[in-house]
């Protein structure tokens, strides 16, 4: 089933959508604090570019449609999924009851948890630790300075850099059978201790198809609404 398919049989009757009057110079304004848990699910609208917000707490899950990335100063929280076409960023934690699916980077200032899997198009970064039920995959690096455990496997096409363990197939419903599924891959292992089937399948000779593989900033305006970067200064800086 589709992600937005899954949003509307999840709560037709309570599902929150965030569109453009609700936003005003890459600041979120809508009437909704997220102060408390929002009963139902939220869905924001596409081609918004880069829009900044205190927190987004839902019971449902978050549905953030292509072109538009989200930051957020706290935390984003999802009892089901959180999927987004673009980037998203918190302050501190991002945490859904299932999985977490960004079509560029997640990064979060203290930890990334999903009850089932992680996946980011290009780079998934943590401040504390990673933690997914399931597998974890990366389409460019994987970073936490503290930990990072998978149920399954974990999958990352750069670098894989974490300060502390690195724990894969301990998922207690999987029976030992498919040898991925305790199976760490990356383009190398920077740090990070890891006992275990590691597969390291070599980093671009070139740093610019590196820095590429992460985001080619395609997007246009004060920030690449793919990674979130700064591209333009502000005044006076």
């Amino acid at each position: 089933m589709k992600y937005k398919e899954q949003l509307t049989k999840e709560n037709t009757m309570n599902v929150l959508k965030l569109t453009a009057k609700d936003f005003k110079n890459g600041e979120y304004v809508g009437t909704e604090t997220f102060d408390a848990e929002y009963q139902g699910s939220v869905e924001i609208e596409g081609s918004l570019g880069y829009q900044q917000i205190s927190r987004i707490w839902c019971s449902g899950s978050l549905y953030i449609e292509a072109g538009t990335s989200i930051k957020a100063g706290s935390y984003i929280k999802a009892g089901s999924f959180i999927k987004a076409g673009s980037f998203i960023e918190a302050g501190s934690s991002i945490e859904a009851g299932t999985s977490i699916k960004a079509g560029s980077s997640i990064m979060a200032g203290s930890s990334i948890m999903a009850g089932w899997s992680i996946e980011a198009g290009s780079s998934i970064k943590a401040g504390t630790s990673i933690k997914a039920g399931s597998f974890i995959e990366a389409g460019s690096s994987i970073k936490a300075v503290r930990g990072l455990t998978a149920g399954r496997w974990v999958t990352c096409k750069l670098s894989l850099k974490i300060g502390w363990r690195i724990i894969a197939g301990v998922a207690p419903w999987i029976d030992g059978s498919d040898p991925n599924d305790s199976t760490v891959t990356c383009g190398k292992l920077e740090s990070g201790k890891f006992v275990g089937t590691l597969v390291e399948t070599g980093l671009p000779d070139d740093k610019t198809e590196q820095a590429n593989a992460v985001c080619n900033h395609r997007q246009t305006g004060k920030f690449c609404s793919d990674c979130g970067e700064k591209l333009e200064a502000e005044e006076g800086e």
